[in-house]
Order: C-alpha cells, then sequence, then structure tokens
C-alpha cells in the first residue's frame, strides 16, 4: 500500500493523493484499503517515514561538521527524489521510527559542541528550515523552466534591458554597490556553496557559545 500511494504522489503529486487511486494502483476495491489503514492521512504518515528510511544518517563520533553536512546533503538528497515531502507540514511530521531516528541524528551532531541543549534544538530547526526553503526554490525553478523551456541564466539574460533602462541606481545603492563589486557574479547559488557557508555560521555559534562558557 505504501508503495502504491509513493507511485501516485511521484506521478501526481500528493494533492492528486486518494485511497480510491491507492486502490486502483494495487488493483483492488478503495473499501478494502481501510482495513490497513484509517485513511488518507495516516497513509501519508507511513509513506513519509518509509521514505525517511532511505536516509543515511551520520553514526555518533564523527566530528560535528562532517556530521552536520552529511545529514544536510541527505535531506537535501530526499527532497530532490521526494519533492512532495515538502507539500506537508513538515513540523508536524509523523512520529513514527525512521522520522525520529533521523531527528536524533540531527540533534546528535551538536550534542557534543558547546551548545548547550536548547541551542541544539535552535540550531538543527535552523539547518531544516534553510534545507527546506532551498528545496522549494529548487523545485519551482525546475517548474518554471519546464514550463517556459527558458533556464535560470537566459531568464536572467532577456532581462538586461530592464538593468540598463530601469533600474534606478541611486533609489537602489547597496545593489548597485554590490552589482559594480562583482557580488552577483558568482557560485554562490550551487547547494554545496550555500552549505559551507550555513556551516560556517553554525561554527559561529559555537565558538561564541564555547567563548561563553
Amino acid at each position: 500500500m505504501i508503495s502504491a500511494g509513493l507511485a501516485v504522489v511521484r506521478a501526481e503529486g500528493l494533492e492528486a493523493l486518494s485511497m480510491r487511486k491507492v486502490a486502483r494502483e494495487l488493483g483492488v476495491g478503495a473499501m478494502s484499503l481501510y482495513t490497513y489503514v484509517p485513511g488518507r492521512t495516516e497513509l501519508i504518515d507511513l509513506m513519509i517515514d518509509d521514505v525517511y528510511g532511505g536516509l543515511a544518517l551520520p553514526e555518533a563520533g564523527a566530528p560535528w561538521r562532517t556530521a552536520l553536512g552529511q545529514y544536510c546533503r541527505e535531506f537535501w538528497a530526499l527532497y530532490e527524489r521526494e519533492p512532495w515531502l515538502l507539500q506537508t507540514n513538515m513540523w508536524r511530521a509523523p512520529l513514527a521510527p525512521c522520522v525520529l531516528d533521523a531527528e536524533e541524528a540531527g540533534l546528535r551532531t551538536l550534542i557534543g559542541t558547546s551548545l548547550a541543549p536548547v541551542q541544539v534544538v535552535q540550531t538543527i530547526g535552523l539547518v531544516d528550515m534553510v534545507l527546506q526553503g532551498l528545496a522549494r526554490s529548487s523545485i519551482a525553478e525546475s517548474v518554471d523552466r519546464d514550463a517556459s523551456g527558458v533556464g535560470q541564466d537566459d531568464y536572467w539574460e532577456s532581462m538586461n534591458s530592464f538593468w540598463e533602462d530601469w533600474f534606478d541606481v541611486d533609489r537602489y545603492p547597496v545593489m548597485t554597490r554590490i552589482y559594480l563589486a562583482g557580488g552577483f557574479d558568482n557560485d554562490a547559488s550551487t547547494f554545496e556553496a550555500t552549505l559551507a557557508r550555513l556551516l560556517d555560521v553554525v561554527e559561529m555559534s559555537v565558538d561564541a557559545a564555547a567563548e561563553a562558557g
């Protein structure tokens, strides 16, 4: 049943998931599914836990930056494989074994640092929000590219006349300053570049907590 539900959402998106479609995928009557799960919500919970089970989570004892980097890369890959996850409320993920394993692994990456327990929770929460935001942006760009046939670089290239004819350098002095300094001419939008900056921010927090005792 879980595999059938995943087949539906991978092909059509989460909004298309229904018990009737899952039953059709299985070749059974829809009512027979209720013998196993109460309804669609519970099936989605089982599907979430199933895909979380595919995460290669960092082991205990690894240096925090290495472990947290692995945690981030695994979730980034998961969101790329299963974009429908981002249509669910990630802050109400089911209290299921594989989901809890992932949460445990994330918290474990930082619990041995100088961060206080509450700071560990806050930091992993921040990391999760950044990862989800990046994944949503990547998905939105893919949807626009597929719909329009225009990639990101070509899109911005097509906007050249706006910058030349309409952009007001006096109204937007900071943007202008950064542009002239080449601040927008870099590879900062790649996942690995963003991850490196994110880990740097966490490292600054760890160092600040150590200095504060």
